[in-house]
């Protein structure tokens, strides 16, 4: 479009559309654009008219504007690797708070996928989203022992805790309600705690914090001694 009113001077949104082959409408989105690259100018007659800027004025705008969203990008990917940095930098005891089902999953993502040699979960024992699985199964496959304590064990979920078997993990059945345990190296642990009445509700706690982490699991330790295997 700029080539053709370069040549041909101000033109209508009709005659553009000639030029290029394309239906008037398509016009109107490309000028915008072109306007607000400070490449054409646009004439408020009626017919509308295009008018292109002079190239030498148009392309060092051009240039300028690259430049500023160039030192803009640049601010931006230097605070998030900052952020990364921090995160790696994260003090003795780091705490997160979230609330609702779907945040809870993604953390237990994170956890898994961080751990190097030990989980350990206590859970319902029901149905959870694929990205946990497959989680799951990367973390067996590097080497990470997952131990998995289920609240419930009967015929409804019986499938779900031979598929996690299958998995790679060892599962066991203690009697409970109400909470998801998850601890990563005895160094990292997500707490969360359901409403009974709306499992879908949830708060959860992501505690980077070794001494409560290793309480947690030796809690975890206690219960699995004497939980059954399925």
């Amino acid at each position: 479009m700029y080539l053709v009113l370069l040549a041909y001077g101000s033109l209508s949104a009709s005659e553009v559309a000639f030029q290029l082959r394309v239906f008037p409408q398509a016009v109107y989105r490309l000028a915008k654009k072109l306007e607000n690259k400070k490449m054409i100018a646009i004439a408020r007659t009626a017919p509308l008219a295009y008018e292109v800027l002079p190239p030498r004025l148009a392309i060092a705008s051009f240039a300028e504007r690259q430049a500023v969203q160039i030192e803009k990008d640049s601010k931006e990917l230097i605070a998030l690797s900052e952020k990364r940095d921090n995160f790696k930098k994260l003090p003795p005891t780091h705490i997160e708070v979230s609330f609702g089902q779907k945040e809870m999953f993604k953390w237990a993502c994170k956890i898994i996928d961080g751990a190097k040699k030990e989980m350990l979960i206590i859970s319902i024992g029901e149905y959870v989203p694929p990205e946990i699985l497959i989680s799951d199964k990367k973390a067996v496959e590097r080497g990470v022992e997952i131990r998995f304590i289920a609240h419930k064990f009967d015929n409804e979920n019986r499938e779900i805790l031979e598929n996690f078997k299958k998995n790679g993990m060892d599962v066991r059945h203690y009697p409970g309600q109400g909470f998801h345990l998850a601890v990563a190296d005895r160094k990292r642990t997500l707490l969360s705690v359901s409403n009974p009445q709306k499992t879908r509700e949830r708060t959860s706690i992501l505690l980077f914090n070794e001494g409560m982490s290793k309480a947690l699991a030796d809690y975890f330790d206690s219960i699995w001694s004497v939980a059954v295997v399925v």
